[in-house]
């Protein structure tokens, strides 16, 4: 078959089930890519193998001569893969591995794969047939779509299901790219670190999810996203012009009066917990970040905060939304109707790896939008004088006893000594150590003048930093305040029609909870007879698989699952761990499934009327 063909092909196959990854890689010539030092080959059994020059050494991705055999047997270590189970991969090579684990796994199981190689990829996809991948496989490439990972980890691994994932290296990807392995392994140990970390947050959290999500949607047809100010520094905005970040860490009592000196000539982002501070020196910031789902209000009294730009989750605290009467600029944390609503109009409204933090998602903002200088400002990341935060840091200690070690541990400070920080703040400190040594072009100055020391960052003073970097005047705060909203008037009326039909898609998903509740009651009481027909188990197992595939890819499941997380806790922490006797097995998660579909219609009967009071 013609290359190009082939590669047209692949494209859809890709548009069908990665609809994100195609949107990045239909932005290249992908026709008149020509690719460099990858080759493809026959091996003895007649597989076409790829094989690569990497530092004047030839490389195969596969055995030359038993390729099948070579895979059969490579699968055959890792053991039995779980219904639940997420696999992360780094390298797809030929596919040929990825299609043999697929093969061997339910259809529920997850599949995240980290390509390190562009080159590599689109070699596979002029010249290998990839029809095998479906909706279970998500693909994140380095320097195409890598951010993509986490929130395919994000989304997929869970509590429930940690325990039967499996991690997993492509033969010879990781002595070819070293780096790039690296950074794959960095961002599996963050998301299970952030994933063990928040888990009872998650539960705690969920319902605000929730109920943020579905309140929020109305804020959508009148708001700009982050997309439209993506890359604007060296077009729109002077190339050298700075950003500051400024926080709420017990440090920037110390220099806070140096941002008075600041205005028009820096790009002054202050987080929510930091405005108080900020309003008491008479500091206006250019724009506020605001994501926490239950962020106290009272950060937002000050009538000050309507005249400033917000950014903000559709997951942000609804309360803040509705007093704010400003400007808003979304970003896309997934949890919300957005990323759907917005591209299914056409336009691209991308997951952004912000971290967990309202600092670290100042930080990506001030990437995305292209600055290459970002000084941070009140960052502590850990209890400095025994103080949490700066309004704590006017006097009052903010613990009593630091010495709990399932609490606090110790790190290097910005002088070389040892500092106290939490688990959470560690999480924080660890995300913008792995973003600074990802993007070196960015020089990130650490002015907080206390807390832990950022490593790869610069440590300045403040006033050092000013001095050296904000030279250059340029009005901010009337460019922000000038971001149109993303959608003109009859744009505005598609989104908002739109909107009102969601009501219609949870009742759909009622009906389909419905249906699989019933099917699990069938196969209950079928497995409970004294001989289960096996063709009628079948028959009802696949039925069950079909309605569950189903409910899972919409987003009103995604989003009603907020309600669930306590639920899911409960029913599901043992999931996927199979019982020794296959019929006692499929009874288990037979009898979980049908609490899962229970607890999801009764969850709707409360959702349906929430959701059409939202939309009005």
């Amino acid at each position: 078959m013609n290359d190009n063909n082939l590669l047209i092909e692949n494209l859809e196959v890709i548009k069908n089930c990665d609809k994100l990854l195609y949107d990045e890689l239909v932005k290249y010539d992908l026709e008149s890519y020509e690719v460099e030092n990858v080759e493809t080959e026959l091996s003895v059994d007649n597989i076409k193998i790829v094989k690569a020059f990497i530092n004047q050494f030839e490389w195969y991705f596969n055995s030359k001569y038993q390729a099948k055999n070579a895979v059969k047997e490579w699968a055959d270590t890792l053991g039995k893969i779980e219904s639940t189970a997420v696999i992360c991969m780094f390298g797809m090579g030929n596919g040929l591995y990825l299609k043999e684990i697929m093969d061997r796994s339910y259809q529920s199981v997850i599949f995240i794969i980290y390509e390190p190689s562009i080159q590599i990829f689109l070699k596979v996809m002029k010249e290998i047939d990839l029809s095998f991948l479906d909706e279970r496989v998500y693909i994140s490439i380095d320097g195409i779509n890598d951010n993509y990972f986490d929130a395919y980890f994000q989304t997929f691994t869970t509590y429930s299901n940690l325990s039967v994932c499996k991690y997993l290296c492509h033969p010879n990807y990781f002595e070819c790219f070293k780096e790039a392995g690296k950074r794959y392994l960095q961002k599996v140990k963050r998301g299970i670190e952030v994933l063990e970390a928040y888990t009872n947050s998650d539960i705690r959290l969920s319902e605000a999810y929730y109920r943020n999500s579905i309140y929020n949607l109305k804020f959508l047809p009148d708001s700009s996203i982050l997309e439209q100010i993506q890359k604007v520094v060296g077009t729109s905005i002077p190339n050298d012009f700075p950003a500051i970040i400024v926080s709420a860490g017990p440090s920037l009592k110390k220099n806070i009066k140096e941002l008075k000196r600041v205005k028009n000539k820096a790009f002054l982002i202050g987080t929510d917990t930091a405005l108080k501070g900020l309003f008491e020196e008479s500091i206006i910031p250019d724009v506020i970040v605001t994501i926490d789902s239950n962020k106290n209000p009272k950060k937002f009294e000050d009538p000050r905060t309507d005249l400033i730009p917000m950014v903000c989750f559709e997951t942000s605290q609804n309360v803040i939304l509705e007093k704010h009467k400003g400007k808003k600029i979304f970003m896309n944390d997934t949890f919300g109707f957005g990323d759907e609503i917005f591209n299914k109009m056409g336009f691209t409204y991308r997951y952004w790896s912000g971290g967990s933090s309202v600092a670290t998602n100042a930080y990506a903002m001030a990437m995305a939008m292209g600055f290459r200088t970002i000084i941070l400002v009140g960052q502590d990341l850990a209890y400095t004088n025994n103080e949490r935060h700066y309004e704590k840091g006017l006097g009052n200690s903010f613990y009593d006893n630091m010495n709990n070690d399932s609490i606090f541990i110790q790190v290097e400070d910005v002088n070389g000594e040892k500092i106290t920080t939490s688990k959470d703040f560690k999480i924080y400190l660890d995300w913008f150590e792995t973003e600074i040594s990802l993007h070196e072009e960015i020089d990130t100055i650490d002015a907080t003048e206390g807390g832990a020391k950022i490593h790869g960052s610069r440590i300045l003073s403040l006033k050092e930093a000013i001095d050296a970097k904000c030279t250059i005047e340029f009005n901010m705060e009337e460019y922000m305040k000038n971001i149109p909203p993303l959608l003109n008037q009859e744009k505005r009326r598609e989104l908002s029609k739109l909107i009102r039909d969601i009501p219609k898609q949870f009742e759909t998903l009622s009906e389909d909870a419905d249906k699989g509740f019933q099917l699990y009651k069938e196969l209950i009481l079928e497995l409970e007879t004294e001989k289960p027909d096996r063709k009628k188990l079948l028959k009802i197992s696949k039925e069950i698989g079909e309605i569950t595939d189903k409910i899972e890819i919409t987003k009103t499941y995604k989003i009603a699952q907020h309600k669930l997380k306590a639920i899911e806790y409960i029913a599901l922490s043992n999931l996927g761990i199979s019982a020794e006797d296959a019929t006692e097995d499929a009874l288990e998660v037979a009898k979980r499934g049908i609490v899962m579909m229970d607890s999801l219609r009764q969850a709707l009967e409360t959702i349906i009327p929430q959701v059409k009071q939202a939309v009005e």
